[in-house]
């Protein structure tokens, strides 16, 4: 993803941003205050805000299956189903589990070679900084809520990229995760737009969480690759797919099924 020009002024070294620019920037900055102080943020309390989250989640089910199915003409059962329930149950999940997993562990000697024996370590887990998830159209509200509430309890902050059409179910569940207590600058959303998501990566997240095609992912490797940004990358490919014979055969064809 090449970065288009930015223009300067020849009397001085500032860049004049575009208006997305400066506000992923803006976005970026913010995050970045606000990830400070949640980093210190006790784990337990963390949890709680995952558990009013998810008590708002169930609260407000309908409301976010209709954002999520709105833009992609699918019946708002189907978002419930496949999205609303699995996120809350994400939810559940770290509260249950997250301790254990974000916990120190202790390596001894067992199976170490001689010259290394006596050699103790400890792997902590400590967080990133700010995770950027550019998440994908066709679940809109699934895979970049579940990465983003991961990264939350993880300590960090989130700038969310949504998908095309992906904005309207993205902005339904930041509200919520607003009202569940956690600070209005540790989450935030940014334009659908390719710009958006280009001056995201050269604002410098600590990490990059990416679904989406092969072709995209290669792009954005490249453009991470020269800072040395991990990213997580779950690229699409080409599946079986069973249509059955009552199917709405035009949105199954609309939908890439």
């Amino acid at each position: 993803m090449s970065s288009p020009a930015n223009s300067t002024n020849p009397r001085s070294t500032a860049v004049n941003y575009s208006p997305v620019e400066a506000s992923v920037r803006s976005a970026m900055s913010a995050a970045r205050l606000a990830q400070n102080r949640w980093a210190v943020t006790p784990l337990a309390e963390r949890l709680a805000r995952v558990r009013e989250l998810r008590r708002l989640i169930a609260d407000h089910a309908m409301l976010l299956a209709e954002a999520s199915a709105s833009a992609r003409n699918r019946p708002p059962l189907e978002s419930l189903t496949a999205e609303v329930l699995p996120v809350a149950e994400a939810c559940r999940f770290l509260e249950r589990e997250a301790e254990s997993i974000l916990a120190p562990r202790r390596h001894g000697s067992r199976g170490l070679p001689l010259w290394l024996s006596g050699v103790r370590s400890e792997v902590r887990r400590e967080p990133l900084g700010v995770v950027l998830v550019i998440g994908p159209g066709n679940y809109p509200l699934l895979l970049p809520g579940v990465q983003l509430i991961q990264a939350l309890v993880a300590g960090n902050a989130v700038l969310l990229k949504p998908g095309v059409g992906g904005s309207f179910a993205a902005r339904a569940l930041i509200e919520i995760i607003h009202r569940a207590g956690f600070d209005s600058h540790l989450v935030a959303l940014l334009p659908e737009s390719t710009e958006a998501a280009r001056a995201a990566i050269e604002a410098l997240p600590d990490k990059v969480i990416f679904t989406g095609s092969a072709a995209t992912g290669e792009k954005i490797l490249a453009q991470l690759a020269p800072h040395l940004i991990p990213s997580v990358m779950e690229l699409c490919g080409c599946d079986a797919v069973i249509v059955r014979a009552d199917a709405d055969l035009d949105l199954a064809v609309r939908e890439g099924w």
